[in-house]
């Protein structure tokens, strides 16, 4: 438990220090060696690609791929509250009881998460299909 928290508290320093500063990140690739061999060699690999090791992994600096980057972590992470969304509607469902009112709040819920589950498949779709096929932006969804 002490080596992971040690591992985060080293790469909260090296992201406090600043993205610009090539010496600090180093010698955080080098700190990570004491810690955990396996976080030092992504670290390393991270920085050969050009990007930033932090507590989150490995961020891009580049402008496109860090606006990409930024995408799936928002992505996922409406997935997952819309998942948990779902999931308690369905415990209210469970737990209401016969309850009109507990009923209908429940279900509210469940619909609205799934019509923002859809909004974002479809969102993504369309980005897909004007960014890539048409308009060919390099380095857009894989592009």
């Amino acid at each position: 438990m002490w080596k992971k928290a040690s591992a985060v508290g080293v790469l909260v320093l090296g992201l406090l220090m600043g993205v610009g500063r090539v010496q600090a990140a180093h010698d955080l690739c080098q700190g990570l060696g004491a810690i955990d061999t396996t976080m030092q060699s992504k670290c390393s690999s991270c920085q050969a690609r050009g990007g930033y090791w932090s507590a989150v992994g490995c961020v891009p600096t580049e402008t496109v791929e860090l606006a990409a980057y930024m995408v799936r972590i928002a992505m996922g992470l409406a997935g997952v509250i819309l998942t948990a969304q779902i999931i308690i509607g369905a415990v209210q469902i469970i737990f209401a009881s016969g309850d009109a009112g507990a009923m209908t709040a429940a279900k509210k819920r469940i619909t609205n998460s799934l019509i923002a589950i859809g909004f974002m498949i479809f969102g993504i779709a369309i980005l897909q299909i004007v960014g890539v096929q048409i308009l060919r932006i390099p380095g857009f969804f894989g592009n």
